[in-house]
């Protein structure tokens, strides 16, 4: 057994069976990474329409939903 985020035991093999944990992990890990480069003003890569665009800080934080590095409630 491994303890999660909040110390809790949790099984592993039934963390990979259901996969929605981890899909959900995967995408809050990548969600933090692009805020990060945004508010650093790092430009990011994505894919798009087969191809990889690269935007630039601003543009990657409003497409989170983010104005200056702070995020919309």
């Amino acid at each position: 057994m491994e303890a999660n985020a909040n110390g809790e035991q949790v099984k592993i093999d039934l963390l990979v069976k259901d996969g929605a944990a981890i899909d959900a992990a995967i995408k809050r890990a990548v969600h933090e990474a692009l805020l990060m480069h945004g508010r650093a003003g790092n430009p990011v890569a994505v894919w798009r329409d087969d191809k990889v665009v690269w935007l630039q800080a601003d543009e990657a934080l409003n497409e989170l939903g983010e104005e200056n590095g702070k995020r919309d409630e």
